[in-house]
């Protein structure tokens, strides 16, 4: 006997779905979410489904995962305090909407409010032309006043879109250039190097995972950590003197294995130095 299992993780419920897959039997469980830590919802909601129907881990082959948090912090404006850095002229674009509208011939409709307000959006003079060639040199002499106001702002994410980047970036990439004080971590779901997919407990995954593109950001963005799911292996490993942290929950047959129970808080900053002698998997092979 194996189950597939269903978890939605919503605003006020989270539920879960169990589907016998000899018996086409079919199971529900709903527990109250738990918005202080999403990840003890779903391990009671998996709880209660797995002793209501008698399931045991080694009988789950598929746990699948949704949710709809994020949907709802964008219809509620939960979110993080945003900001939008545009080109100077454009900074309306948002309200525009490229002139649709839900009735598009009445004029006095209230438009939905926008996900970023006005007050929360800064211009800096830069131009890059429709062929990607450079109009308006970038106003270096604005960023500092920029980086002031987005400060005073307290926005804890900032969009950074200028008209024509994806033609010529470089006005994007100034801009978006890190004070050299300041930690970068990536937090990804895949890892961005391809040597952790070397020692898989399903290979299948490894076409999913690290590529040659993204082998070198590390070293790139100068990271003090890399954080990423999806491999099911939690581990720590290093490349080139990064850390790279490997956090995914994985499935209720993987936990018997494991000395860390899932969900268990890992200190990411400060980042700890390198080993002298890192504790690698020897299955591994060093980065040419």
């Amino acid at each position: 006997m194996t189950w597939r299992i269903g978890v939605d993780i919503g605003g006020t419920f989270t539920d879960v779905a169990l589907v016998d897959d000899t018996s086409g039997r079919i199971g529900v469980a709903k527990v109250p979410t738990t918005p202080h830590e999403l990840s003890e919802g779903v391990r009671s909601a998996l709880k209660t489904a797995m002793a209501r129907y008698q399931v045991s881990a080694a009988e789950v082959n598929l746990l699948s995962h949704a949710t709809t948090v994020v949907t709802n912090a964008i219809l509620e404006q939960t979110g993080t305090r945003a900001a939008l850095v545009t080109t100077r002229g454009f900074r309306d674009v948002l309200e525009l909407r490229r002139s649709a509208r839900a009735n598009l011939y009445d004029l006095f409709q209230d438009a939905p409010s926008v996900l970023i307000p006005r007050r929360r959006r800064f211009e800096i003079t830069e131009r890059i032309g429709a062929d990607g060639s450079v109009v308006t040199p970038l106003a270096e002499t604005q960023i500092d006043e920029l980086i002031a106001a987005l400060e005073a702002a307290g926005v804890g994410a900032i969009a950074i879109s200028l008209i024509f980047s994806f033609l010529n970036p470089e006005h994007e990439r100034r801009l978006a250039a890190r004070d050299p004080a300041l930690p970068v971590v990536f937090v990804t779901h895949y890892p961005l190097v391809r040597e952790p997919t070397r020692v898989l407990r399903y290979p299948l995954f490894a076409q999913w995972c690290g590529t040659i593109r993204t082998s070198d950001w590390h070293l790139r963005f100068s990271a003090a950590a890399v954080v990423y799911g999806h491999l099911h292996i939690p581990r720590v490993t290093w490349y080139d003197g990064v850390r790279f942290e490997e956090v995914s929950m994985g499935y209720p047959r993987e936990w018997r294995r494991r000395d860390v129970p899932p969900g268990v808080p890992r200190q990411i900053l400060p980042a700890a130095p390198e080993p002298a002698t890192p504790a690698q998997d020897p299955r591994v092979r060093p980065r040419p």
